[in-house]
């Protein structure tokens, strides 16, 4: 069989790198593989893409007792869900008194309800099914990148007080955020330390075996061509084979394109590319001034950094990526060059590690649940913000097959609409770029 283009139907000169190159692979112990599709297989659902939201839809199907069979272009957790910060943030895009002033504060008590939920069920997966992917609730920092920041997330710990009597998230002031991260750039924090990480491709390794060893079938290396909706089912087409199921579940996010059927939501996401990097192992003395505590951190900037301690005291880093789809020497070359402003003290540490990724962002920065039909059900747009509202929404996806149309706020209600002039996406994204790091620049002075 040939192998598949990089993701789901992208043309082959889209092609990101191996996972060779991230610091999660080097560290996954083993990875159990699975062949790919041949010949007819049936089942009660289909899921497409074996990511988090794919994983979590399967583990909902398995509950419900359906059958399930999943299929993925690459490998389970190949794409973003692989590559990511391994950061589960109860926060949104959209800060929670934006939110409020925007969809109405029972609206937004309902969107928190629902992160708190994310998280809650990342971390009951890692128990119910006894995943080793250094799972553990570190805690959180949004780092203000200035004074004006510092007031928005006032503004938030007022809100969750006043509205949903949430009194664990703090404001830290500048020298208390100073001690916390090691840097003196922020004007101040928000914390909260219910924030979780893990590393995200043993969790995905961790969930395709536990999944497995119950019933769930994965075909890997399986690029999907079709879906054909039936009076009583679907049929998912693929180069060697085909899956007969009474319903199918696209989780491929910003890996969607080429897909026929699902050619009304590509039109309604953006991918774009993030670059990480990962240092060599920090000295004892780096490692006792930088996050001494394990936060993990996340600035305000409009293109926004975080980063994190990883595999014994390296600093994962991660940001915005060049808008081409490639892995190029700029995204890591400035990726660094942020790092060092954050740390200067790092300007004389290797980077160990560099590796890229693709996110599906939307118009209102939710991501979105729906149909197609009445057979083919779809959850995507994640925006950098999928590690925690995947877990939500491949969850209530399953459900949609039994009938369940429970709201998700915005995320199911709000406005999923075409992005504008998508044809001239690359330079739409080099002029946004170019905006939000003046914005930034000036918002900064």
């Amino acid at each position: 069989m040939q192998a598949p283009n990089y993701a789901f139907g992208h043309p082959p000169d889209v092609a990101l790198p191996e996972h060779a190159n991230s610091v999660w692979a080097d560290t996954l112990l083993t990875a159990h593989n699975h062949a790919p599709l041949s010949g007819s297989e049936t089942a009660d659902v289909v899921v497409i893409g074996g990511g988090f939201t794919g994983l979590n839809a399967a583990a909902e199907a398995l509950r419900l007792g359906l059958s399930c069979i999943v299929l993925d272009a690459r490998r389970i957790g190949w794409g973003a869900s692989g590559r990511n910060g391994g950061m589960a943030v109860l926060r949104y895009k959209l800060s929670w008194s934006e939110m409020a002033a925007q969809y109405g504060h029972a609206a937004t008590k309902q969107l928190y309800g629902y992160i708190h939920e994310a998280v809650d069920s990342l971390e009951q997966n890692v128990e119910s099914f006894g995943i080793d992917c250094e799972f553990s609730r570190y805690g959180h920092l949004t780092a203000a990148y200035h004074a004006r920041a510092m007031q928005r997330l006032k503004a938030d710990v007022r809100w969750l007080d006043e509205q949903v009597g949430d009194r664990a998230v703090t404001l830290v002031s500048k020298e208390e955020t100073e001690r916390l991260i090691g840097s003196g750039l922020y004007a101040g924090a928000y914390f909260d330390p219910r924030s979780a990480g893990l590393h995200p491709l043993k969790y995905c390794q961790g969930m395709k075996e536990a999944l497995s060893a119950r019933g769930v079938r994965f075909f890997e290396g399986t690029l999907v061509d079709n879906v054909i909706t039936e009076t009583d089912g679907v049929v998912v087409i693929t180069a060697n084979g085909e899956v007969r199921a009474k319903h199918a579940l696209i989780c491929t996010s910003a890996y969607t394109d080429g897909l026929p059927i699902a050619s009304d939501i590509e039109r309604r996401m953006l991918p774009i590319t993030v670059a990480v990097v990962a240092t060599t192992p920090l000295s004892s003395e780096l490692r006792a001034k930088i996050l001494p505590q394990n936060h993990l951190v996340t600035d305000t900037k409009n293109l926004l950094n975080y980063y994190r301690l990883v595999d014994g005291g390296r600093l994962l880093f991660g940001g915005r990526g060049e808008p081409a789809y490639k892995d190029h020497p700029k995204n890591h070359q400035r990726l660094r060059e942020e790092m060092i402003h954050v740390f200067p003290d790092l300007a004389d540490v290797d980077i160990g590690y560099r590796w890229t990724g693709v996110v599906g962002i939307t118009r209102d920065n939710f991501p979105h649940i729906g149909a197609i039909g009445k057979r083919v059900f779809y959850a995507v747009g994640f925006g950098g913000r999928g590690v925690a509202l995947t877990h939500l929404l491949g969850k209530y996806l399953a459900r949609r097959i039994t009938g369940d149309s429970t709201s998700l706020g915005a995320m199911s209600e709000g406005a999923f609409k075409p992005i504008p002039f998508k044809g001239l996406r690359l330079p739409l994204l080099k002029a946004g770029t170019a905006y939000y790091k003046l914005k930034d620049k000036l918002e900064a002075l």
